[in-house]
């Protein structure tokens, strides 16, 4: 019941906009942008599996119920939080 009741939370309406995830990478290791992202959808993936579902949200993905973002952020300020939030939002 309860991956039911909260699958559908999240299940946009007709015409509405996903509910935004933004993963930010803050990567000091110099690992290309390419390849984080790479495994991070791979995981992201794998979590979604894994995740128990009703059978209606069976065949189903995250990005049937989201809007996924990702960024890099080398340093850690309040403007660049705002323009990742104006980016993804506007």
């Amino acid at each position: 019941m309860a991956p039911q009741v909260n699958l559908k939370l999240f299940t946009p309406a007709p015409g509405k906009r996903r509910t935004v995830l933004l993963f930010v990478f803050r990567d000091r290791t110099r690992t290309p942008l390419a390849r984080l992202i790479e495994t991070w959808e791979e995981d992201l993936h794998r979590m979604w599996e894994g995740i128990p579902k009703p059978s209606q949200y069976e065949n189903t993905t995250v990005t049937d119920f989201f809007e996924v973002g990702s960024s890099r952020c080398e340093e850690q300020s309040s403007s660049t939080f705002t323009n990742l939030r104006v980016h993804y939002l506007s």
